[in-house]
């Protein structure tokens, strides 16, 4: 079994501290235009709060007009 490759993903905020935090997950994208360019993905943590978990997530096609 092959070793897997770290994540290049890059996040802003750290996931083992408790409270709130929002920051990006910092995704590497190079194209033609932009050698060293980044997508960045919003994320909000919060962890250690009193009640119930939720885990919300969205996604957008960019390329689908209306």
């Amino acid at each position: 079994m092959s070793a897997l490759r770290p994540s290049p993903v890059a996040p802003t905020v750290d996931f083992e501290r408790d409270g709130v935090q929002h920051g990006f997950l910092r995704l590497p994208y190079s194209r033609d235009d932009s050698a060293w360019g980044s997508v960045m993905i919003p994320v909000c943590v919060v962890r250690n709060g009193k009640g119930s978990t939720a885990l919300l997530t969205g996604g957008n096609h960019g390329d689908e007009y209306e």
